[in-house]
């Protein structure tokens, strides 16, 4: 799964070329050339993956010009990475990112005063996210989450609070995992198993 993930973000088809052909491109590729095509500056995110690749990621979070969003985002993916516990950092990208971006991601193209028409990379972006998401890496990751935590309740545990802690959403209306319910923390955990009643 993870080879298969690091394959799509680095070499995935592209938008086909003048002549209907198929390309190639990286997800980030596509995302600066979305960006760029809907009047968007790329140039911070290029600038951090530059400093990134010049300074280090410690250093190049330092960086004022960085949102502050986007700085608490990557800090926040890193502390799963970093926490030593391989099923905590699959939770985040199972319950935080991959089955949360497609309908994040229909519901931006919905409030888009922006067509297919005036910009067609972006919808292919997006809309390869969707696919990708949905229909692939999402079960994936909900398998490989699965086999990490292996039944055990301190993982399991574990994994939910941290895919619950680390949803792409607003975080002024994210509840702090204490204060979630029992009740809705079973929901979570059918959801994550795929638990049948």
């Amino acid at each position: 799964f993870i080879n298969e993930l690091v394959l799509e973000e680095e070499s995935d088809e592209g938008l086909p070329d003048a002549q209907g052909q198929h390309t190639f491109s990286s997800h980030f590729e596509l995302y600066c050339a979305a960006m760029r095509e809907i009047g968007a500056d790329d140039r911070a995110a290029l600038t951090f993956v530059e400093r990134v690749q010049q300074q280090g990621l410690q250093r190049a979070l330092q960086t004022d010009s960085l949102p502050a969003a986007a700085r608490e985002f990557t800090r926040a993916t890193f502390r799963f990475i970093d926490s030593g516990k391989p099923h905590v950092t699959a939770a985040a990208l199972a319950l935080g990112r991959e089955h949360i971006i497609p309908d994040m991601f229909r519901a931006l193209l919905d409030q888009m005063a922006v067509s297919r028409e005036q910009a067609p990379t972006f919808y292919y972006y997006i809309e390869r996210h969707i696919h990708l998401d949905e229909g692939a890496h999402a079960p994936m990751s909900l398998r490989l989450l699965d086999q990490l935590c292996g039944g055990d309740q301190q993982r399991i545990d574990e994994a939910v609070a941290a895919g619950l802690n680390t949803a792409i959403v607003d975080a002024a209306k994210v509840l702090p995992y204490a204060s979630i319910s029992t009740g809705d923390r079973e929901i979570c955990l059918d959801l994550l198993f795929d638990r049948k009643n």
